[in-house]
């Protein structure tokens, strides 16, 4: 009963087809164990008062055949016995008459035997063959005796009158019958009797005087057979003796038929007494039994043993007063019949009387215990109503509250989440503190029902200690779940301020790198920008490395607080690791921008100290040129050209600072200043070969032989340098550029020389007689040759240098250039590579940005080709030194660019995946939320009413299971899909989808259900008519079934069948009637959704049941 209300209750609050349906066949299940379970009990009952009377008065009945078996035997051989005496004939046959007498006696048992009997083989369900055999052995053996008597009787009379003289016996026969007469006569009147039993003696004596008259017959017949033999004998000599035989004898008849007629006239008239009195006996005896069963019945039903066992009280109740109404009215109907036969010829009897009275005694105490009862069941249903109430209360508020504290748990471990749980905790908990009244009024209760309903007590008692464990476990829980989520919350209060302060440290830290990352690189004044934002830089660094060294300090503190589900800290560890990330990568792009600072700073530098060490250097050597060319002598000829040459060497070094501060962004004042070192240094060059020039040009007025000697030595050193090989290093080769642009110097101050040493060997030749003309011609011709093919050499071989400088400084230039870019890459990568997991705003944005260093490696791809194509050439040198120097090189920058170009492509290839796998899991999202809704507008259009439309909408819904069917793989397919971005993309961002997901896969449970809900209405729908078939076949074999048990009851008591046919039958009806009403209302609802001929035939079958229906109650009524 208690499973069957909560889940009442339950179907009430909740909508579940399926719920709905295992509760009404539980009940239905239940409502017929129950009148199963009562048949059942009654016909137990029934079947042990039958079996106790039966195995007792089967018991006497077979003791009494055994002893008169072997009286029997005696009979016989007294009856065989001639040699007795007259008086021992009469003892034997007065003693058979008493033995007689009493098998008429037995003869009223054995029918109660053989009736028990037979309704014990209708009630037993199992050994009926044992008991048949018994009856029939019963039957065997009465029926044995009985036949025996008749041939005993005989044989004794035969003695007696072979014994007996027939004068004699007419004597004792009228004497008998005198005797007989005066106990008639002597019998007071019919008025005086005063109880049936007096009734029933009386007519018993009457019968046993004649059955004695019967008995007796023999001995008339005989003496009438003697007047016969007389009449053939010596009738002359015994004349008068047969005269006076004959008025004897016919007295005799006269008086044995007066006395036959008086008695069957007497046993007439109180059979008829007896049978008016036993009917009115029976109808007390009827009413004194069902009031004592009534009385036996409430005294069972004090003490109930559950809720439905006080309902069925109160409806037993309800049936008695019923039945009270009807028995008084019947009792009223009685005593005023019984008042009405004292002016008949029926007399009053005392006994009769005082049990009328005695009945309305009976009825009046019975009407009390039940207005008693009534109200005391209604007292304990009121009592167990509330304690239903209270238990349903307390019972519900357990699960609430232990929901509560489940639900208060924090899915996502926040300080918000966790400032709610405790909240919600402390308010269950002064929630439960205010309930304990509940619990104290429920254990009142509790105590008042044990002691109405013991027989339950146990279980009441059990029930209740169960739940206030469950409520004292609860209480407990939200206790420790409360000083837990305390103590976590302080523990959070902290770890949560700690990352909060490093997180906006870090956003700070962030926008300040973002200020140092929009640093215009080419800008003016850039070296000034650079000092400042270098520092800042280091100064970041420092800040940044503290902010990570406290987010480690969180993650101790995080990992400190207590076991927690992976689950609930799932966001916090995401978003603590993402910090941890951040601030790595923050550092490794802060080292890529100091680094690059530092270059560049380092480059101004250079640029800056080249420019001063020239600038220095040019003055320097300025003034020392402007003193020796001031001075005049001859002897600082050569100490001025040094100083030329030294300041014609800075040319290569002038020209590399020019182009650098092409490619720098100096400042306006190093431009400047260039911009006066390239004039200063063209002044002073120009000035000192002009200088120098004019110095030569004097020294060769006065010295020309000497000039001459000199120029021959410069032209012998030319000779030896030239003999040197290019240098294989970058170096060696601007050791030897700047030797060579000295070279080229002195050979462009010497060509004045070279010119009047010329000129004067012609002067000679056409003024001069000279000795070996030819050897002259020849060794001057060979001198002028050599002079040029030396300064042709000098100039080229300058240019092959300058050349090769020019390559090695491309191919040093921009191979740092490349590896520095490449280094910058490597350390993105690096910082992208510590980092698992992105935003999805983040996943976006460092797609731009590696797409634009990969753009960077396109604009690069030429300058890194032309690099490697500058060091192939280079690679043709005879120093295996600096060929294994350039190999390593090439191989190191190619390496590195491959790796790196690939590591960019590849990450931006699954950065990439990792976005079109979010847009596609959303896309997705989208065509799913679009097609649930299409799916639940089709279900939710009403059914069709008419069968034939029922069927196509039976193939609708199969597409929509169908449809439905393929939601798994779909359910699947994003599940996947958000597994695989739950790596890449932070726990924040796939809790989106997640949510978004789990919001779908409700509403498809939802339209899953009530496609499910649809089709088992369709179904019903398009079996109602198999299920109405079926139920009017099951109505129609029960109403058969009952007509045969109405009709069956006929070898039972009145009073059992009465009880039968209100008990049993009345029961039953009131149970099939329900199921009646249900088949006329499917009927009905058929009929509607039916066509014509089908309408009329479910009519038809309907009308049919309703005539059933009444001829039953006409048989019930009938009988």
């Amino acid at each position: 009963y208690q499973t069957l209300n909560e889940g009442k209750q339950l179907v009430a609050s909740v909508s579940c087809p399926e719920l709905e349906g295992q509760i009404a066949k539980l009940e239905e299940q239940w409502l017929a164990l129950n009148k199963k379970i009562d048949h059942e009990l009654h016909r137990l009952q029934t079947l042990l008062k039958h079996l106790l009377s039966y195995n007792r008065d089967s018991d006497q009945l077979t003791k009494w055949l055994e002893s008169s078996q072997q009286t029997l035997n005696y009979w016989k051989e007294q009856s065989l016995n001639v040699s007795q005496d007259l008086d021992t004939i009469r003892s034997n046959i007065n003693e058979f008459f008493e033995f007689s007498k009493e098998l008429d006696d037995k003869s009223s048992l054995k029918a109660v035997v053989i009736s028990t009997g037979s309704q014990l083989l209708h009630l037993k369900e199992a050994d009926t063959a044992t008991l048949r055999a018994a009856l029939a052995q019963l039957e065997q053996k009465w029926t044995t005796l009985v036949t025996q008597l008749p041939d005993i009787q005989e044989k004794l009379h035969q003695l007696q009158m072979e014994k007996l003289p027939s004068r004699e016996a007419i004597t004792e026969m009228i004497s008998w019958m005198n005797n007989v007469e005066h106990h008639i006569a002597g019998e007071d009147s019919e008025r005086s009797l005063s109880s049936a039993p007096q009734v029933k003696k009386l007519l018993q004596k009457y019968k046993e005087f004649r059955m004695e008259m019967d008995y007796k017959q023999w001995i008339v017949d005989f003496v009438n057979q003697s007047l016969l033999q007389l009449s053939t004998c010596d009738v002359e000599s015994k004349r008068y003796e047969r005269t006076e035989f004959a008025e004897h004898l016919g007295e005799m008849n006269r008086q044995w038929q007066r006395v036959h007629g008086t008695l069957n006239r007497k046993i007439q008239h109180l059979e008829q007494l007896l049978e008016s009195i036993t009917e009115n006996e029976n109808k007390i005896q009827i009413l004194n039994n069902w009031i004592e069963a009534q009385e036996e019945r409430l005294k069972t039903l004090q003490k109930p043993a559950s809720v439905i066992s006080v309902q069925k009280t109160l409806l037993d109740c309800q049936d008695i007063e019923n039945q009270l109404t009807v028995k008084s009215k019947a009792l009223d109907e009685l005593r005023q019949s019984y008042l009405t036969l004292e002016s008949g010829t029926v007399p009053l009897l005392e006994d009769t009387t005082s049990r009328i009275d005695g009945l309305f005694q009976k009825r009046s105490s019975v009407i009390n215990q039940v207005n008693e009862l009534k109200t005391s069941m209604q007292s304990v249903l009121q009592q167990w109503k509330v304690c239903d109430k209270l238990y349903e209360e307390v019972t519900m508020m357990t699960i609430r509250f232990w929901y509560c504290m489940e639900h208060s748990k924090p899915v996502v471990l926040s300080l918000e989440a966790l400032r709610c749980q405790v909240q919600s905790l402390q308010s269950l908990q002064d929630e439960a503190e205010g309930s304990e009244g509940s619990w104290e009024r429920l254990q009142e209760l509790v105590g008042k029902l044990k002691d109405r309903c013991p027989s339950v007590a146990e279980i009441i008692e059990e029930k209740c200690q169960v739940t206030h464990a469950r409520w004292t476990q609860v209480n407990q829980d939200i206790a420790d779940q409360l000083q837990k989520a305390q103590s976590l919350l302080q523990l959070w209060k902290a770890y949560n301020s700690a990352h909060t302060e490093a997180t906006a440290r870090l956003e700070q830290q962030e926008a300040k790198y973002q200020e140092l990352e929009n640093i215009n690189m080419s800008g003016n004044n850039l070296a000034e920008i650079l000092t400042p934002a270098l520092q800042d830089v280091k100064e970041l660094q420092h800040d940044v490395q503290e902010t990570k060294e406290a987010f480690l300090q969180n993650s101790t503190l995080l990992d400190g607080l207590p076991q927690l589900p992976e689950s609930s800290t799932r966001v916090p560890r995401s978003a603590q690791l993402h910090s941890l990330q951040r601030a790595s990568y923050l550092e490794e792009m802060l080292l890529v921008k100091a680094n690059e600072f530092e270059f560049v700073l380092s480059q101004f530098k250079d640029f800056g100290d080249r420019l001063e060490s020239l600038k220095g250097l040019i003055m320097h050597e300025e003034e020392n040129l402007d003193k020796l060319y001031h001075q005049e002598k001859e002897e600082n000829l050569d100490l001025f050209l040094n100083h030329v040459l030294a300041l014609t060497a800075q040319s290569p070094d002038v020209e590399h600072l020019n182009e650098v501060s092409l490619k720098l962004p100096v400042s306006d004042i190093a431009v400047k200043t260039l911009q006066n070192m390239n004039r200063q240094w063209i002044r002073a060059t120009a000035t000192a070969l002009e200088h120098c020039s004019e110095l030569q040009g004097t020294g060769l007025n006065k010295t020309f032989l000497d000039c001459c000697e000199k120029w021959v030595q410069l032209l012998e050193k030319i000779e030896e340098t030239l003999k040197v090989n290019v240098a294989d290093s970058l170096p060696a080769l601007l050791e030897q550029q700047k030797t060579y642009e000295m070279l080229e110097a002195e050979v462009s101050i010497n060509q004045t020389v070279a010119d009047s040493y010329v000129t004067q060997c012609l002067q000679l030749l056409d003024t001069t007689e000279i000795e070996k003309r030819p050897e002259f011609i020849s060794k001057f011709t060979k001198l002028k040759d050599r002079w040029q093919s030396a300064a042709q050499r000098v100039r080229q071989r300058k240019s092959d240098i300058d050349g090769l400088v020019g390559q090695w400084r491309y191919f040093t230039t921009t191979a740092e250039d490349l590896l520095r870019f490449l280094s910058d890459t490597c350390h993105l990568l690096s910082a992208l590579k510590g980092r698992d997991c992105h935003s999805l705003h983040q996943t976006r944005r460092l797609i731009r940005e590696l797409k634009s260093k990969e753009i960077h490696f396109q604009r690069r791809q030429t300058t890194f080709e032309l690099t490697l194509e500058a060091g192939e050439k280079l690679r043709n040198t005879t120093s295996l030194e600096t060929k294994e120097l350039i190999d390593k090189k090439i191989s190191q920058l190619g390496d590195t660019w491959k790796d790196t170009k690939l590591h960019v492509e590849e990450l931006i290839k699954q950065l990439q995946s990792n976005v079109e796998t979010w847009d596609h899991c959303e896309k997705k999202i989208k065509e799913l939320k679009s097609r649930l809704q299409v799916l639940k507008a089709q279900s939710r259009d009403p059914l069709p009413e008419l069968h034939e439309d029922l069927h196509r909408e039976k193939e609708l819904i199969k597409e929509l299971e169908k449809s439905l069917g393929n939601w798994t793989q779909n359910l699947k397919e994003l599940h996947t899909m958000k597994t695989d971005l739950t790596q890449h993309i932070l726990v924040e961002d796939v809790m989106v989808l997640e949510e978004q997901t789990e919001h779908l896969h409700r509403q498809w449970e939802d339209l899953c259900l009530r496609v499910a809900v649809r089709k088992q209405e369709i179904e019903d729908r398009l079996n109602s008519w198999i299920v109405f078939n079926e139920k009017n076949k099951e109505l129609c074999a029960w109403l058969v079934q009952m007509e045969n048990k109405v009709l069956q009851t006929a070898d039972i008591s009145i009073e059992e069948m009465i009880e039968k046919l209100q008990k049993d039958c009345m029961e039953e009806i009131n149970l099939f009637s329900e199921n009646k009403l249900q088949l006329k209302h499917m009927g009905d609802q058929l009929i509607k959704a039916s066509n014509k001929t089908r309408a009329a035939e479910i009519e038809d079958k309907l009308n049919k049941v309703s005539d059933r229906w009444q001829h039953l109650f006409d048989v019930i009524g009938s009988r």
